[in-house]
């Protein structure tokens, strides 16, 4: 009787570790899939990276694949991607433009390296001024000294650009100084070495940094006539208008909402990455929306709007993700064969 129980036992085991080991080889990632995956997403510190961070900790949850955010920056993120040394990055459409189009710093990688998964929040362009200043307008901005060309972050200038123009303006109106980042102006604007410094802001809620700054000096936030928007944004196929808001920002814009201009981030992936394993990516991310928010409040605004915008084509592995969840139509349609004609990859 004891040996048969014995037997039991074993054959018992013996079927758990069967059934355990199917279990496990089902659970583990396709054999095509990568085996990490490495997020490159904002500047450390920043709200880009703390999203950035959220993702990786859900992927390496829910996909069981070791996943991690590394800080960087937008236009370093995209050489990155293209060089297959990260599998997922964020950048802003301007640089993604060139990027998929092999033009610019990304001409020696070639076309066609980058997908779009999503489109992210569009954060908000202002010049920030003195409050004593007597600054008041774009216009004032006339023969000043402003920090204006960030050649790290493109962007930066690019959006500084568009008010520039709005006010019928160009570089050649002001002094424009050259800067390696925020910090710098942000240490120049107190000691007067400067009138004015670009820089894009966060979607929402306030940056600690205008804080602090506005308590050594008190600052004044400046866009442009909203009115004459329109006009610019028509020429840039990625600008879009957007707002500081005054809940955030209070005296520093007057107490009231700055409307202005911004370029939108996007979340982009490899060409060469599986279907199956981008259409995952998506529905984890939003699947599990709530988590993901937890982060950092800037994940949910960055999360909100997927398909607002695009300038390069979608990754297959999303638009399956799109199609089931009945949100890909016949204009995204029509729009990403567009972009895939453009950039020569029918």
């Amino acid at each position: 009787m004891m040996r048969m129980v014995n037997l039991r036992v074993v054959w018992f085991a013996i079927l758990f570790s069967l059934v355990f080991r199917v279990t496990l080889v089902s659970a583990q990632a396709p054999q095509n899939w990568p085996k990490t995956i490495s997020i490159a997403g904002g500047s450390p510190g920043g709200g880009m990276h703390a999203v950035a961070t959220g993702m990786a900790n859900v992927l390496t949850k829910y996909l069981k694949i070791k996943s991690v955010a590394e800080s960087g920056l937008f236009g370093k993120n995209l050489t990155l991607l293209a060089k297959g040394d990260v599998e997922l990055a964020m950048a802003q459409a301007d640089l993604t433009y060139d990027a998929a189009r092999g033009l610019g710093n990304y001409k020696q990688f070639g076309k066609n390296k980058v997908r779009l998964l999503f489109s992210g929040s569009t954060p908000p362009t202002a010049f920030v001024v003195r409050a004593d200043s007597g600054i008041k307008t774009t216009t004032d901005l006339k023969g000043k000294r402003v920090m204006f060309t960030m050649p790290s972050n493109m962007t930066f200038t690019a959006c500084g650009e568009m008010l520039l123009q709005a006010a019928h303006m160009t570089t050649k109106d002001i002094k424009d100084i050259t800067f390696s980042g925020p910090k710098v102006a942000q240490d120049s604007l107190p000691e007067n070495k400067i009138d004015a410094f670009i820089v894009l802001f966060p979607s929402i809620g306030k940056t600690a940094w205008a804080e602090e700054l506005n308590i050594a000096v008190p600052i004044r936030l400046i866009a442009g006539d909203p009115k004459t928007y329109p006009s610019v944004l028509a020429k840039i196929l990625y600008a879009q208008e957007t707002v500081l808001y005054a809940e955030f920002y209070g005296k520093m814009v007057d107490n009231k909402d700055l409307p202005t201009v911004g370029i939108p981030h996007n979340f982009l992936t490899r060409t060469d990455l599986p279907d199956d394993f981008v259409y995952d990516v998506m529905k984890t991310f939003f699947g599990h929306l709530d988590e993901l928010y937890a982060f950092h409040y800037e994940a949910k605004p960055y999360l909100a709007n997927p398909l607002k915008t695009a300038v390069l084509p979608f990754h297959p592995g999303a638009i399956r993700y799109y199609k089931e969840k009945k949100l890909w139509t016949p204009e995204l349609e029509k729009t990403q064969q567009r972009l895939l004609k453009e950039l020569g990859a029918m």
